[in-house]
């Protein structure tokens, strides 16, 4: 392929980079983001149905919960489950606008040029990047949710030990198994996407003719 342009033509001068994992031509650069488009716009599809059936699912509880829920007869339990499944209702139904907004891809043109495919890639890049940092701003809503409809069962068996550990070791083994997997992925995810970043604003820096 490189002998197929001259020495100074934009796709044998990305070849011929230094940043190692870009060294591709423009027609390979296209194919990597259009793919990428694909499968971002796959993904948002996917976490936004499942956000909306979370949301239908909570919302149902919502309207069945009534003073026998978790076996708690307190007037606040009541409160503090509603309030919880309320929330999550909610916050199923916030997912998918925020997962339009921070994460859905704009569109790129299959016969964009290089420049263009280049910075549309680097674009969703640093989006994707962003959305990983503000994730917590995601979840905190879903986690206060969950306390609110966890804690009257835990509350409510303080004086049953047995009852204690069946109502709460489910959730914290979950949360044991959920917690570190997720720190791990939100972490290299992040880094290969910051590198991949710092490679494209190489190459940028490196290519006067983009």
């Amino acid at each position: 392929m490189p002998s197929e342009f001259p020495m100074n033509d934009p796709q044998n001068i990305w070849q011929k980079q230094r940043t190692e994992g870009f060294k591709m031509s423009a027609a390979q650069l296209r194919l990597k983001a259009q793919k990428r488009q694909k499968g971002v716009r796959s993904q948002v599809l996917r976490d936004a149905i499942i956000g909306l059936v979370l949301s239908v699912f909570f919302a149902w509880n919502l309207i069945k919960v009534n003073h026998v829920w978790w076996g708690v007869g307190h007037p606040l339990s009541l409160w503090s489950t509603r309030m919880g499944l309320g929330l999550l209702s909610l916050w199923g139904l916030a997912l998918l606008f925020l997962l339009y907004k921070w994460v859905w891809p704009a569109r790129l043109a299959p016969d964009a040029p290089l420049n263009t495919t280049l910075q549309w890639y680097r674009s969703q890049l640093e989006k994707g990047r962003d959305f990983e940092r503000r994730v917590w701003l995601v979840l905190i809503p879903c986690f206060v949710g969950m306390a609110l409809v966890i804690v009257p069962a835990l509350i409510s068996s303080l004086g049953n030990p047995r009852e204690f550990m069946l109502n709460s070791l489910p959730f914290f083994v979950l949360l044991a198994i959920w917690l570190p997997i997720f720190l791990y992925l939100r972490k290299r995810r992040r880094g290969r996407r910051q590198k991949e970043i710092e490679q494209l604003l190489a190459f940028e820096r490196e290519t006067p003719c983009l």
